[in-house]
């Protein structure tokens, strides 16, 4: 059987919408993917200056036993000279 004009003209209709709803949920999941690679970037940043602050801390513990041991030996080289 053959499709009048008009039938075809109701599958086109039908499959503009379908084709529409596509769109519209592709682009949504895009702007869902984009979202995320943001806030992965975001997280990194975060983990980068985390990384810094506990190098800084890290160093300030090994600066701090230095001068720890130091006060240490000085304070018994003074005690064994009797002062």
């Amino acid at each position: 059987m053959e499709q009048s004009s008009n039938e075809i003209s109701l599958e086109i209709d039908e499959k503009e919408k379908e084709l529409k709803d596509a769109m519209t949920t592709h682009e949504a999941k895009e702007q869902e993917r984009l979202t995320l690679q943001l806030q992965i970037i975001d997280l990194q940043r975060k983990k980068k200056e985390l990384e810094m602050t506990l190098s800084k801390s890290s160093f300030n513990k090994e600066k701090i036993k230095i001068e720890l041991r130091i006060l240490k030996s000085r304070f018994w080289a003074v005690r064994n000279e009797g002062r």
